[in-house]
């Protein structure tokens, strides 16, 4: 299937019943019976197992999930580059940082990662775009110090979605754009660019430090034409990846197919007529923190 166009970012159709939670967590203190997610779909305060507190989706009378309404928590960032780390305390050593989770569902805190793996990019990294627009940052996460005897290791940042909303909801608001844009990213962070809608929102979010760019990407092999970004399960993981490809510049098709018993969606971006093309995609998915992303 050929998707074209945009997809919705109001739920994207998803059932209730492949909804785990919201987007974010509500910040602590948050004593409010409903809460509207940065993706702004409702869920409700409910007692989940063992008496512990769950939110549970809202449903459409169609049972899809429901959104499209203003988030709970106004977004309160600054404009600027990226807030130096501050010093771990020397008194505690927590453990070792997890690997951030890959892509979520729609309105879901934990997505089913892709089931699919891409060698390593290769090539020396290439330098800097310019930027697009300004960026505001939030304050930097508190850094985890690894435990005695484990090694440290910085695990790469993934673009999980982008999205655009009013100018009124963040810091940009009073400025020459109606609209920001904002990039979720996989460490918590949610950069926001007061430009509105980025011509390049990697070209955006490298310049500001926010991401990495890829190196030299790898010859693809005789016939290839696309770009294998991942085999998902759930539809709503499926329909996130497809919507921030589209949203990167990219044509979309959604595949069928099976990793044993299992039925999935393979998302690929393309085809692509010619070989510079495939590659330029491959950095360029890199770049977002796709590192399973390959030639197909």
């Amino acid at each position: 299937m050929i998707l074209a166009g945009a997809v919705a970012t109001a739920g994207w159709g998803v059932p209730v019943t492949e909804v785990d939670g919201p987007a974010e967590a509500p910040p602590e203190g948050y004593a409010e019976r409903q809460y509207v997610d940065s993706q702004g779909c409702i869920f409700v305060r409910v007692t989940g197992a063992e008496g512990l507190l769950a939110w549970a989706p809202v449903a459409t009378p169609e049972g899809e999930l429901l959104c499209g309404h203003k988030p709970s928590i106004t977004m309160n960032l600054h404009v600027g580059a990226p807030q130096a780390e501050p010093p771990a305390p020397a008194e505690t050593a927590p453990p070792a940082e997890a690997t951030p989770e890959p892509l979520p569902e729609p309105a879901a805190t934990a997505p089913e990662p892709s089931s699919e793996t891409a060698p390593e990019p290769a090539g020396e990294p290439a330098a800097a775009p310019e930027p697009a627009g300004a960026l505001a940052a939030p304050a930097a996460p508190q850094p985890r110090t690894p435990a005695p005897g484990a090694t440290a290791s910085r695990q790469p940042v993934r673009l999980l979605a982008i999205a655009t909303v009013s100018s009124s909801m963040t810091d940009c608001a009073g400025g020459a754009s109606a609209e920001a844009e904002v990039y979720v990213l996989s460490d918590g962070r949610r950069p926001v660019n007061c430009a509105g809608p980025a011509a390049d929102p990697l070209a955006v979010l490298v310049a500001g430090d926010y991401l990495t760019a890829a190196g030299a990407a790898p010859e693809p092999p005789s016939g290839a034409r696309y770009l294998q970004l991942g085999a998902f399960a759930k539809a709503g993981n499926a329909a996130r990846i497809a919507a921030l490809a589209m949203r990167l510049g990219y044509a979309v098709e959604l595949q069928p197919g099976r990793i044993g018993t299992a039925a999935v969606t393979q998302v690929m971006a393309g085809p692509f007529a010619a070989p510079s093309d495939l590659r330029a995609a491959w950095r360029a998915f890199h770049t977002a923190g796709l590192g399973d992303a390959y030639y197909r």
